[in-house]
């Protein structure tokens, strides 16, 4: 396993997953568009899909 097998306990590992979930978190609420309350008709126009 990743963390028996390394002297630090796996701290690069987490450290890994941490820095992708906070790029994902930001990419999440930079770039994708609110959808709340709307119709997936409205949303497809939007989007420009169909």
């Amino acid at each position: 396993m990743i963390v028996e097998g390394s002297a630090n306990g796996g701290m690069y590992s987490f450290l890994f997953y941490s820095v992708m979930m906070a790029l994902q978190l930001f990419f999440v609420w930079k770039w994708l568009p609110e959808t709340k309350g709307r119709s997936l008709e409205t949303i497809q126009k939007e989007l420009g899909i169909s």
